[in-house]
């Protein structure tokens, strides 16, 4: 057991020693890096700007979207009440309407094909 201990420790120490120097090349070229760019302050600049142009196009983006949303929403709205008020109006003729008179004897025979007398009576005042 002593010696696949040792080749173990063996391993494990050849493993470990070119870690060092592959950081080493990492922290060389990540220096070298920034380097290169500072060299060129005008092209951090642009990039800085550009940045920004596209952070409030982004912004604008959603903003318009958010916008049509609560007009999407605002319409829909405006439709339903919009039924809502033709259903009341159309209950309301439904109610006042005499079923023996010829308009109310026309309405039964118009309102055999819908599924309601109220859905008749909307299409019918619409």
């Amino acid at each position: 057991m002593d010696s696949i201990e040792k080749l173990l420790a063996e391993l494990k120490a050849n493993y470990e020693q070119p870690k060092p120097e592959q950081s080493q090349q990492v922290i060389t070229k990540s220096i070298s890096v920034p380097l290169s760019k500072s060299a060129s302050p005008i092209d951090n600049l642009l990039e800085q700007v550009k940045t920004e142009f596209e952070q409030k196009d982004l912004a604008l983006e959603l903003q318009r979207q958010e916008q049509l949303e609560q007009e999407r929403i605002r319409l829909l709205e405006i439709e339903a009440k919009k039924i809502e008020a033709l259903k009341k109006q159309a209950q309301d003729w439904l109610d006042k309407l005499d079923p023996y008179s010829p308009e109310g004897l026309w309405f039964e025979r118009f309102a055999e094909t819908y599924p309601s007398k109220l859905e008749a009576a909307i299409d019918y005042l619409s």
